[in-house]
């Protein structure tokens, strides 16, 4: 079924069985568009109560708003600074997502996508801190 054939069943938005959900993406790539922004567009065209954007666009905005992070490809960087944000959001009683849709830790040596020792570290800390991860498939669900 193509997607825009597909129709959510016609029913009043209630935020208790649907929770107020910010998604943001951490670079500019098709996978974000595809895995945060065209949903979400779509979530808010039907009335959900959603918001999203870039990192660098979002970073003004209120999270007691919302009481989901979904996110996409998180963790790079600095293992200490992701525990203490994801944390952050968590002990504030967010619900935080991460969404892979890559194996980014088991990448081979010979391929140029090969994270650095420190950008894997930060995307371990990530996996362990979040409440929830999205795979787009089982055996990406067994190795991460």
């Amino acid at each position: 079924m193509r997607f825009d054939q597909h129709r959510l069943p016609s029913r009043e938005i209630d935020s208790r069985y649907f929770p107020r959900t910010l998604g943001v993406y951490m670079d500019m790539s098709a996978s974000s568009y595809y895995r945060i922004e065209v949903p979400f567009k779509e979530l808010a065209a039907r009335g959900y109560p959603v918001g999203w954007g870039h990192i660098s666009q979002i970073e003004d905005v209120a999270l007691d708003q919302y009481d989901m992070v979904v996110t996409s490809r998180t963790g790079g960087g600095f293992p200490d600074e992701v525990r203490k944000a994801l944390m952050g959001m968590r002990q504030a009683g967010k619900v935080v997502i991460l969404d892979y849709d890559d194996d980014v830790l088991n990448v081979p040596e010979w391929n140029p996508g090969k994270l650095t020792e420190l950008y894997k570290a930060g995307t371990v800390v990530a996996l362990e801190t979040a409440s929830g991860i999205i795979v787009t498939n089982d055996v990406l669900a067994k190795s991460l």
